[in-house]
C-alpha cells in the first residue's frame, strides 16, 4: 500500500474513532439545547455559507462544530454557542493555493507532491497548512496569506512503521465463538 494511502487510512481511522466517541459524549447541541440557541446557530450558518450542503453538527459544552460542503470544498466551522463564527477550515486543490506559497514550496521541494492543503481562517487571519511528500519524507508547513513560512516540521516515518501504527490503531472486529 503506498505511504500516502496508508497515512490517509490512519488519519481517517483516528478521525472516525474520535468522532464516534465525541458523538456519544456530546449529542447534537447539548449545551445549546434551547431553541433560541439552535436557531441563532442555524441562522448564522445559513447566512455565512449560503448553499452549503451535507452539514453534520456536533458540540462541546462551549462550542459547536459543523462539517459541510461549500462551493465543492470539504469545510469545517467552529462557532460559539451564541452563533459567532470562531474559525473556518477548507480543503483546497493545488491550483487554489496562493502563487507565493506555491513558489516557496516548489523552490524547497521541486519534486515533491502536495498531498493536503488546508486553508484556515480565524478572525481576519488566513493560514495555509500543507502536507508535502518528498521521497520518504513528509513535510508539514504553515504559511500566512503573504507567503511567509510560519512553521515547518519533518516526519521520516517509514512505510513499515506506518503499517505498524495502522495495525495498532485498528480495532479487533473478529468474532470469536
Amino acid at each position: 500500500m503506498p505511504i500516502i494511502k496508508l497515512r490517509c487510512a490512519i488519519l481517517g481511522l483516528a478521525a472516525a474513532m474520535a468522532y464516534g466517541s465525541c458523538k456519544e459524549a456530546h449529542p447534537q447541541f447539548p449545551a445549546a439545547n434551547t431553541s433560541s440557541s439552535a436557531t441563532s446557530l442555524s441562522n448564522a450558518f445559513k447566512l455565512q455559507f449560503p448553499g452549503a450542503s451535507d452539514a453534520v453538527w456536533d458540540s462541546t459544552d462551549n462550542q459547536v462544530f459543523v462539517s459541510f460542503t461549500f462551493n465543492d470544498h470539504a469545510c469545517e466551522a467552529r462557532y460559539t454557542l451564541d452563533g459567532k463564527l470562531e474559525s473556518m477550515k477548507s480543503y483546497l486543490l493545488p491550483e487554489e493555493l496562493p502563487r507565493s506559497i506555491e513558489h516557496s514550496v516548489k523552490k524547497k521541494f521541486p519534486d515533491a507532491e502536495l498531498a493536503i492543503i488546508q486553508q484556515e481562517i480565524i478572525a481576519k487571519d488566513t493560514t495555509y497548512q500543507l502536507e508535502v511528500h518528498d521521497v520518504d519524507t513528509y513535510n508539514y508547513m504553515t504559511y500566512n496569506s503573504s507567503g511567509e513560512l510560519l512553521k515547518f516540521e519533518r516526519d521520516t516515518t517509514s512505510e513499515e512503521e506506518l503499517n505498524d501504527q495502522l495495525q495498532e490503531a485498528t480495532p479487533d472486529t473478529s468474532i470469536r465463538y
